[in-house]
């Protein structure tokens, strides 16, 4: 009865299950003071959900990693949303090395597998396979996801930032490319994953920068294929000056 009455003078309160601090405003989706996401209910309503990954603990390795992989790759504008404004950068990276190297290590398997199965003698292909084979190669995949993120969140958070479009700090451009390894899990699909692996990794960028920067999937997809295209018109503006210097050339002899 008590504790019915301090409800009911109190009003609905949310209490932010990693810091603990209670406050009275039901619809913030954040923690004021630490920032993190979820903030449960203390009057009984379901509380929101947060990423799974982030609650390990609770839910278990194999669940949480599960849970995180599916919601990432079949809802990714919702799962965006949940990332807060003071990310758990180690838990993400943490995720990204996972399932950087699970897709890494798959697409090499698979690559072994159909390099084998070829009956042509073709020098240079079975000098691939032997290369490819070797298991001594695996090792190198968590380094080279490791780097391949770190280096990704920078030059991303570079294009927001000269493009004006940086809502948030790095942390949290960091945890969009890590959760983004989700699409890694597609090389487990024989001939095509490796294209739905990219094609899926772009989906979720564009969401990710759409979510937590605020930004237009437009102008998020054109952030992201803005080199890209700058390198292609770079590409034909020398094409075109090699052509013309050959014609100049040619008309001078």
């Amino acid at each position: 009865m008590v504790v019915r009455k301090y409800f009911l003078l109190k009003g609905p309160m949310k209490k932010c299950v990693k810091c603990g601090f209670e406050s009275s405003d039901v619809s913030a989706e954040f923690c004021s003071v630490c920032g993190s996401a979820p903030s449960s209910s203390l009057n009984g309503k379901k509380p929101s959900e947060g990423i799974a990954w982030e609650n390990v603990k609770d839910l278990g390795i194999v669940r949480a990693l599960f849970n995180t992989c599916t919601e990432c790759i079949v809802s990714p504008f919702v799962f965006f949303e949940k990332i807060s404004p003071n990310p758990n950068v180690k838990m993400s990276f943490l995720y990204a090395l996972i399932l950087g190297s699970i897709g890494s290590i798959v697409g090499f398997l698979w690559t072994t597998l159909i390099l084998s199965w070829i009956p042509i003698d073709i020098p240079w292909l079975n000098s691939l396979s032997s290369k490819t084979s070797s298991a001594a190669g695996l090792i190198f995949f968590p380094f080279i996801s490791a780097i391949k993120t770190v280096f990704s969140a920078a030059y991303f958070q570079a294009l927001l930032v000269l493009t004006r479009s940086k809502k948030r700090n790095i942390a949290s451009t960091f945890s969009i490319v890590c959760y983004t390894e989700s699409a890694a899990v597609l090389n487990v699909i024989p001939g095509i994953g490796g294209i739905l692996s990219l094609i899926w990794s772009f989906v979720l960028l564009v969401a990710g920068l759409n979510r937590v920067h605020k930004i237009s999937t437009v102008k998020a997809s054109l952030i992201i294929f803005l080199p890209l295209l700058a390198l292609f018109i770079l590409g034909i503006l020398a094409l075109a000056l090699l052509v013309g210097a050959g014609m100049f050339l040619e008309g001078l002899l």
